[in-house]
């Protein structure tokens, strides 16, 4: 028993594996702009993000993003979005990611497993993935389109943050969840928005051995950036 109790206790103590966890920028199209500590510059392919960085995209601009070999997404025209958090730990992954207003495309590749988490928050809803394809929008009552969640493949877990009492819905594939006059309405996803979605396929995410090169030219960067600001 008491082997036992020394085997636990020293299982309770020994730290997570920490692994170091990717995003950065695959395309970038028009007008955009990251914000870190208060500074804003203009994104470029390959650039490294950080924790809590803010990307805003202008009228005609659009931002594609891959996390790992996990998550790749595209923050659409005149939307905000935020890499909450990013990180790995014992091959599980724990991302969160949010949308304050816009429109994002979401491909998750990797089914998110066991003790990992991957969600998707807006200033209204909460999405919990386990691997999916779908978009994310989050707009004003003066925008035409209606807020929501729109299922090409995979299902979501979306709670409500809107209204006093919580709602819970699990949106399965090919169907969507949309916001219309303060009323939810779950109905079958409109077919051009499969079509959009179609894009999320032909984008060159990098794989292992090329993320592994990347995060080599990283190390690489931050040893040359020291004393600088990195960016």
């Amino acid at each position: 028993m008491k082997f036992l109790f020394l085997l636990l206790f020293l299982l309770q103590i020994i730290p997570l594996r920490s692994e170091e966890s990717l995003a950065f920028v695959l395309d970038v199209v028009g007008s955009h702009s990251i914000f870190r500590e208060g500074i804003s510059r203009e994104i470029k392919p390959k650039m490294f993000f950080h924790k809590e960085d803010e990307i805003q995209t202008g009228p005609k601009g659009h931002v594609d993003i891959q996390i790992d070999e996990t998550i790749v997404l595209r923050i659409s025209a005149k939307s905000k979005f935020t890499l909450s958090n990013f990180e790995k730990a014992n091959d599980h992954f724990f991302y969160s990611l949010h949308l304050s207003f816009g429109e994002a495309f979401i491909r998750v590749y990797k089914k998110i497993l066991g003790n990992s988490e991957c969600n998707f928050t807006t200033p209204t809803r909460v999405v919990a993935v386990r691997g999916t394809k779908f978009i994310l929008r989050e707009n004003s009552q003066s925008e035409k389109e209606a807020s929501g969640v729109f299922v090409g493949e995979g299902e979501v877990e979306v709670e409500d943050l809107k209204f006093d009492e919580k709602l819970k819905f699990t949106i399965q594939s090919g169907s969507q969840l949309s916001l219309s006059r303060n009323n939810y309405e779950m109905e079958k996803i409109n077919p051009k928005l499969i079509s959009e979605m179609k894009f999320l396929d032909t984008l060159k995410v990098l794989k292992e051995k090329n993320i592994k090169l990347l995060l080599d030219q990283k190390k690489k960067n931050n040893e040359l950036m020291k004393g600088n600001q990195e960016w």
